[in-house]
């Protein structure tokens, strides 16, 4: 106790951590966004663009989930796990400033668990499907590992705080 009575200095202490916490979040997730402006990949092509030009991130996003997919399921079925699981922690690392606006840290384990998962679900997809990447996909993939670390770590030691 401090000599003013029942306030203690741990409140404050966690709050500096939950503002350099949800600094570090809001920072790997606009590392995140801007991964879909930079240039992805060339694998696929968009009509009306010169040949050999890159797809960039929200390109390839909207491109594959949209129609490629079907095509690329009837080339290789392992597509059929990989890209739905891919699409689902793409979505929730997406919509990730609403959930943790609606419910906080109890969000971040559930999001850390599924963003992780759909980052691991990128070593799943056959390699001549994403060749060749450029930058924008590696970005992409590490700040998606950077969310999942942040979140899950968070998250548990949120989690075994609920439980003690």
């Amino acid at each position: 106790m401090s000599s003013m009575g029942k306030f203690d200095l741990k409140p404050q202490e966690s709050c500096v951590r939950t503002v350099y916490e949800r600094i570090v979040i809001y920072c790997i997730y606009a590392v995140y966004c801007t991964s879909f402006l930079m240039p992805a990949t060339g694998a696929l092509e968009v009509a009306g663009t010169p040949e050999h030009t890159p797809l960039s991130g929200w390109q390839a996003f909207r491109l594959l989930f949209l129609a490629g997919y079907f095509w690329l399921v009837l080339i290789h079925p392992i597509v059929l796990l990989a890209f739905p699981l891919i699409f689902l922690g793409n979505v929730l690392l997406i919509c990730f400033p609403i959930l943790d606006a609606i419910f906080g840290r109890m969000a971040y384990l559930f999001c850390g668990i599924f963003i992780g998962i759909g980052a691991l679900g990128v070593f799943l997809v056959p390699a001549e499907i994403l060749d060749p990447v450029f930058y924008g996909f590696y970005v992409w993939l590490a700040s998606m590992v950077a969310m999942t670390i942040m979140l899950l770590s968070i998250g548990a030691i949120y989690a075994a705080k609920q439980v003690i």
